[in-house]
């Protein structure tokens, strides 16, 4: 739903040069009932904020204003987002004051890749086994595992799940299914994986393409640089802003055990022992930004439940870390995933590093 509240926003704010264009997406009434309230966030951190100056704009018209100064000639060797939320001033009948009703991020500056060394990073061998993971727990768009014979049969929703379980990724060793080579590297700020995964042409768009691995019930918080708080997944992620953000691993949240709880656009994610003062951190390297989830529950977990009080919990925490994840599309009860968000056949090439940091 808060994708939908993006998509229904009625202010859009984008960057031209060194001005915002605020654009009224109301029909008859202008914005004054709302405060824009902006962010400067660098490295996903908030560096500065304010309100915006927003001059009278009729419905169905827009405006220019200029960047706030402090969002002018931001360092390049850093990244820098703004994000503007607007606000209800008064109570009304519909929401408090307060109530944030749009919301846009845009980017300042694009660091080319600032996995800066972490401060007292150290290996993490001892904890950490990553194996490749080209598996999700299908979702209702990948195909309905409960009512298979809909689309084996009938054509009716998603096909992909079908695919997928005829080339065995639902139990089959993802290294049985394609050619893999990991290259790994340690150093005084990790350890180092490089992989290099062939995904042959009839296995063109797999669920994901990374890595999993398993930590002890100590690791419970969680801590990242991308987009967020909420789930979000390629195709929809829009409503979800760059930032440094920090919660606990989430709960299932659907009716039918399913693929949940990722993550996109992170430059680094930590897993955090609160008690035992230390983290394992993951930084991307190849591509500049990955994906993550870190849940209780492996993803035969979902697929092998019909229903939530079937699924089973791990005292641990299951890990994954994607350089690719499939879109989530609409097959259920529409388009099926976009083009752009399949995962194509061929060479894909990856690395991270992984290193245990004091918190």
């Amino acid at each position: 739903m808060r994708e939908v509240a993006w998509v229904y926003r009625p202010v859009v704010v984008t960057r031209n040069g060194r001005d915002l264009r605020i654009e009224n997406r109301r029909a008859f009434t202008g914005l004054a009932d709302l405060r824009a309230g902006w962010e400067l966030l660098v490295d996903g951190e908030v560096a500065d904020r304010g309100v915006l100056a927003v001059p009278e704009i009729a419905g169905h018209a827009s405006a220019m204003i200029p960047l706030p100064e402090a969002a002018l000639d931001p360092d390049p060797d850093r990244d820098a987002h703004l994000t503007v939320r607007w606000e209800t001033i008064h109570d009304s009948w519909f929401a408090p004051a307060g109530h944030v009703m749009a919301w846009d991020q845009v980017e300042l500056a694009r660091a080319g890749n600032p996995a800066r060394r972490p401060p007292g990073g150290s290996p993490a061998d001892h904890l950490v086994s990553p194996t490749l993971n080209l598996w999700r727990a299908p979702t209702d768009n990948d195909g309905f595992k409960l009512m298979p014979e809909l689309s084996e049969r009938l054509g009716v929703g998603g096909r992909a799940l079908h695919r997928w379980k005829q080339a065995g990724l639902h139990n089959r060793p993802a290294d049985e299914l394609v050619a893999h080579r990991v290259q790994v590297e340690r150093d005084d700020r990790g350890t180092t994986y490089r992989h290099t995964v062939e995904v042959p042409e009839e296995l063109a768009d797999p669920p994901r393409i990374g890595v999993r691995f398993e930590l002890p019930s100590r690791f419970r918080g969680l801590r990242w640089y991308g987009r967020g708080p909420h789930e979000n997944y390629p195709d929809r992620n829009r409503s979800a802003t760059i930032g440094v953000w920090h919660g606990p691993p989430d709960d299932l949240p659907y009716l039918v055990p399913q693929e949940f709880g990722l993550r996109t656009g992170c430059r680094w994610f930590e897993i955090i022992d609160p008690d035992g003062g230390e983290a394992v951190r993951i930084d991307a390297l190849q591509p500049s930004t990955m994906s993550f989830s870190a849940t209780h529950h492996r993803a035969s977990d979902l697929f092998e439940a019909s229903t939530q009080s079937e699924v089973r919990r791990r005292d641990g925490l299951v890990v994954c870390l994607d350089a690719a994840h499939r879109g989530l599309g609409t097959a259920s009860c529409g388009p099926g995933v976009l083009p752009e968000h399949r995962i194509a056949s061929g060479r894909h090439e990856f690395a991270y590093r992984v290193s245990v940091t004091p918190v």
